[in-house]
């Protein structure tokens, strides 16, 4: 069932958009992001995978800070998943 899972319209990706907001916030990019994020939370779960964790908490100062934003915004850390890994490995750049 795990392909279902990463097939569900209502979990929203947001690695870049919380870049856009929190690591370098780009004039130009920032209100697209928020409303991005507002509209996506409204829609449904928002949810990362642990290797965009991993990507995120780099830009914190500490784990439980970015933790604790993420449980703030209400956004879950869920696993990525054997057949969401298995399509990615055949997105060819």
């Amino acid at each position: 069932m795990e392909g279902a899972l990463c097939q569900e319209p209502a979990r929203v990706g947001l690695f870049f958009r919380l870049l856009d907001i929190l690591v370098a916030p780009n004039p130009g990019f920032i209100q697209a992001s928020l409303e991005t994020l507002e509209a996506a939370a409204q829609a449904g779960s928002l949810v990362v995978c642990e290797i965009v964790y991993a990507e995120l908490v780099a830009h914190f100062e500490a784990q439980h800070v970015c933790d604790r934003f993420l449980e703030e915004n209400e956004i879950r850390v869920e696993p990525l998943g054997r057949t969401a890994c298995f399509l990615a490995s055949r997105v060819t750049p």
